[in-house]
């Protein structure tokens, strides 16, 4: 089989074609690694809240119970 300019600049194409889509595979790759990290911060942004609620909500559960234990304190010195 005879190779002239035209299997050549076929060869060129391919080559071309190839490493095209190595850098476009290789981008898209990027695109995700940087869109999976903010996803990330989002959810321990998420995390970090609720942990705060968390802490919110025992903070009150406690007022209460001491409150009430308060309450009773008292209710049982006045008999």
């Amino acid at each position: 089989m005879q190779q002239g300019p035209f299997y050549l600049s076929l060869m060129d194409l391919k080559t071309t074609l190839v490493v095209k889509e190595r850098t476009l595979k290789e981008r898209i790759e990027v695109r995700r690694i940087i869109l999976l990290r903010e996803k990330i911060k989002q959810v321990q942004e998420e995390i970090r809240e609720l942990k705060s609620k968390i802490k919110e909500k025992e903070r009150l559960l406690k007022s209460k119970q001491k409150k009430k234990s308060e309450k009773k304190a008292n209710s049982l010195q006045k008999r």
